[in-house]
């Protein structure tokens, strides 16, 4: 049985992220999934079995970070699967881990491998809470710590270009530097990092 559930976030983190969701799969046999690119990152928490990735013919970390994608890919599905899902804001995910959004791009990296103890502790508390709920929360808290240290100050005029470019059919970088009211070298940089 195969359980999905989508889970907005409260209203002060919505500027950050878009949504949860939480999959749930008790199938007994293989199941092949090909997932396409949303042009957001997310944080994974696998609670039960981990997906295999096909093109690279391993096994997804138990906790990673999903950088943009720039393509599909094929993923495998053997056993019990419990996955959280943090589904970040197209702009707003380096807030959050503090590191240039273009470091992670076409890349799953292992919470494991990253030098943040706090971040490892969440993956360790997510993977041994007792309900989906105490695991949002748990989240939830984690991302408001790490908004206390302020939010950058292109947040907003980021926002408004992803709003600008999703609702254009055309446009260009010139254009998007106005509506980001920075010049277009610095729009590059800072869209890059962001």
């Amino acid at each position: 049985m195969q359980t999905f559930r989508i889970i907005q976030p409260t209203p002060a983190l919505k500027p950050f992220i878009r949504y949860y969701w939480i999959l749930q799969d008790r199938s007994s046999g293989i199941v092949t999934q090909r997932t396409l690119p949303t042009g957001c990152m997310s944080l994974v928490f696998h609670r039960g079995d981990r997906l295999k990735v096909t093109s690279r013919n391993e096994f997804q970390p138990h906790s990673f970070i999903c950088g943009q994608e720039s393509g599909y890919s094929d993923v495998i599905s053997t056993g019990d699967i419990e996955m959280i899902v943090v589904v970040f804001q197209p702009h707003a995910a380096k807030t959050i881990f503090r590191m240039p959004a273009a470091l992670l791009r076409d890349r799953n990296v292992a919470v494991a491998d990253i030098e943040n103890p706090a971040l490892r502790d969440l993956a360790h508390r997510v993977e041994d809470s007792e309900n989906h709920d105490i695991c949002i929360e748990l989240i939830e808290n984690y991302f408001y710590k790490c908004l206390m240290y302020g939010t950058p100050y292109h947040l907003p005029r980021l926002a408004e270009v992803v709003r600008h470019i999703n609702n254009s059919t055309q446009t260009n970088i010139k254009t998007l530097a106005n509506i980001a009211c920075l010049s277009e070298k610095q729009f590059s940089r800072v869209f890059s990092e962001h």
